[in-house]
């Protein structure tokens, strides 16, 4: 409902928060992956039916951050825990909410759909985008990596990012 009234009102800035997992998915998470997928597919369908001036001019931006300091995160440090390495990807940096939000400030003034707080994403996204096989063999390797430190993981070793 929201959308028509933006657009009725001549536009505006419509922003949603999905995740890297919603590009990428993540392993040890599917409900979180798949609701993140279906936000992005949300915010596209947005982006098209709206956002052209014609349509309501309604600029549509989707962040989609990896870890940020959130109390989903809190206490969980993925170079330790193997749970928490293998549900939330904080490999690439856990972001503040200030980093983010400058972020998101960001990609609206510069008008981009997609805002990606970290940059390393759009790496991962034009290589899985590229190479779908091989995007696919390097996260198993990294699942299977995760899944055999399990022993391990309690004494704060573990497996290294699989090199893409």
């Amino acid at each position: 409902r929201i959308v028509p009234l933006m657009a009725g009102r001549g536009g505006g800035s419509f922003v949603v928060v999905a995740s890297a997992a919603g590009l990428l998915t993540q392993h040890g998470a599917l409900p979180y992956a798949v609701s993140k997928a279906a936000a992005v597919a949300v915010a596209r369908w947005i982006a098209i039916s709206h956002g052209a001036a014609d349509s309501g001019n309604v600029r549509v931006s989707c962040v989609c951050p990896q870890a940020v300091a959130t109390g989903m995160t809190r206490g969980a440090d993925p170079r330790r825990d193997l749970h928490a390495a293998s549900t939330m990807s904080g490999a690439d940096g856990v972001l503040d909410a200030d980093a983010v939000a400058a972020a998101i400030l960001d990609g609206i003034a510069s008008g981009r759909f997609l805002v990606l707080p970290h940059p390393s994403v759009a790496k991962y996204i034009t290589f899985a985008a590229a190479k779908p096989e091989r995007w696919i063999a390097r996260m198993q390797q990294l699942k299977a990596a995760f899944e055999s430190a399990r022993p391990q993981a309690a004494h704060g070793t573990g497996p290294s990012r699989a090199r893409l």
